[in-house]
């Protein structure tokens, strides 16, 4: 039998552990295996329990950095889920760096909290609708300062075909490659854009000048 997704909550208010509790044993193969209100009871229950996720909701950001990087020490298999009011592009891009896996806004934790959780322990980063455009941007902008330069040419093609509301086969037979290429590049596409749905990648190619609105 597989064992259950196993989650740590740290978190400073018991009222907030247990709203979060609520939300996480709604779902049959998930498991709280610790709630803590501390940095020091966070590692010391992540050493001791190796949770699937934690989630870091300890403030500020300075407390939540720093538990973050002694997470991946004590234990480097755990996602780490930041969930926060914080939604500014440095405290997302902290975060991120530190080492988490995951970014959540507190005001999108009762819908999107499964889909977070969900998606770290399917070892996929999840960051709330509310700030990934900071990431789309970051991404675009790439090392060079071109927001496109992060893309490769081919994947700029498949974005302006998927922006334009081309199938995939479609694609395939006007790139001559196969469907399984235009997936693979796609799939690509929206991980360094940080694109969860068609829409997002429309945005980004109007945007960026890949296609005309």
């Amino acid at each position: 039998m597989r064992r259950p997704i196993e989650i740590l909550i740290a978190d400073e208010s018991a009222l907030t552990r247990r709203g979060l509790g609520v939300l996480i044993e709604r779902e049959r193969a998930w498991r709280i295996c610790g709630e803590v209100d501390s940095v020091r009871a966070a590692v010391s229950s992540a050493r001791r329990l190796r949770p699937h996720v934690s989630i870091v909701a300890l403030e500020p950001a300075v407390q939540r950095a720093a538990l973050i990087k002694q997470l991946a020490i004590a234990a480097p298999r755990t996602q780490v889920l930041v969930m926060t009011n914080d939604e500014t592009p440095l405290a997302v891009r902290n975060a991120l760096h530190a080492g988490a896996r995951g970014y959540l806004l507190r005001s999108e934790a009762d819908r999107n909290l499964v889909p977070a959780i969900d998606a770290l322990s399917n070892l996929r980063p999840f960051v709330s609708p509310g700030v990934s455009h900071f990431l789309i941007e970051a991404f675009l902008r790439g090392p060079s300062g071109d927001h496109r330069s992060v893309l490769t040419e081919r994947e700029k093609e498949v974005l302006r075909l998927v922006a334009e509301g081309r199938s995939v086969k479609e694609i395939a037979a006007e790139l001559d490659v196969s469907a399984k290429t235009v997936e693979s590049h796609r799939a690509n596409i929206s991980n360094k854009l940080g694109a969860r749905s068609l829409a997002d990648l429309v945005r980004c190619a109007i945007r960026h000048g890949i296609i005309e609105a």
